[in-house]
């Protein structure tokens, strides 16, 4: 089981439309596939993710791409107290990176994605 925001639902469509648009319906149809295998990862086992408190001190991120096949997302998210994973977005890896992005990305938490519990 996991959580999320209603705006993880978007960041996931935009992806996938982009995906469509850009790289034709074969990569379409595998980054979905990777999308979903990531949310059930994160649903069993959501400490399977990498603590990043260099985000934020609660943030823990998990890469969608799996060995032989490359993605370039992954799921932003915190453990709430009950141990399941409360999801942020779906962001860029290289994105994740990027001063700039961290700052811009805390002011977004702060503004639409409280790290309060979701309801």
């Amino acid at each position: 089981m996991y959580k999320h925001l209603p705006i993880v639902e978007r960041d996931i469509e935009d992806t996938l439309l982009y995906t469509a648009r850009e790289h034709g319906p074969r990569k379409y149809a595998d980054y979905a596939a990777l999308i979903e295998e990531a949310l059930e990862v994160l649903a069993e086992e959501p400490m399977r993710g990498a603590h990043r408190p260099d985000i934020h001190p609660e943030a823990w991120i998990y890469k969608i791409a799996k060995r032989g096949r490359h993605a370039r997302h992954l799921f932003l998210y915190r453990l709430g107290q009950d141990g399941i994973a409360v999801i942020y977005g779906l962001q860029t890896n290289a994105a994740a990176r990027l001063p700039l992005y961290r700052s811009r990305a805390r002011n977004r938490a702060r503004q639409e994605r409280s790290w309060a519990p979701c309801q």
